[in-house]
């Protein structure tokens, strides 16, 4: 049987962390969703898609995000916008919607002034 390598360390960046409480008051379904997705990233249940440098998103090589929403949804309209570095540690960067683009852009600040 293989093993799964330990469940990580995870840091939530403070913006990030107030993002969770505001989804929590606007739709408790949808911030479990969100705990969900979390709790997938460190279990090793999900990995999120490498963002890397793109046109549309910017320059956000390092991070990773996993798509999410309430169950029945799709195609997913949230994301988590997380970091895993080598040792394990999990930063979570962002919570929030992608129309727009507006979790990456605002990701992008952070990241830019990290």
């Amino acid at each position: 049987m293989t093993e799964l390598p330990p469940a990580p360390t995870v840091t939530w960046r403070p913006e990030a962390a107030a993002e969770l409480l505001a989804l929590d008051e606007q739709d408790e379904a949808l911030a479990d969703a969100a705990r969900q997705a979390v709790a997938d990233i460190i279990g090793h249940h999900k990995t999120g898609k490498a963002l890397g440098d793109r046109t549309t998103t910017g320059v956000l090589g390092g991070l990773y995000r996993l798509k999410f929403d309430v169950s029945g949804v799709r195609p997913e309209r949230y994301r988590v916008i997380y970091r895993q570095s080598d040792d394990g540690r999990v930063t979570i960067w962002a919570i929030g919607a992608r129309e727009g683009r507006a979790v990456y852009r605002t990701v992008l600040g952070r990241w830019a002034g990290r």
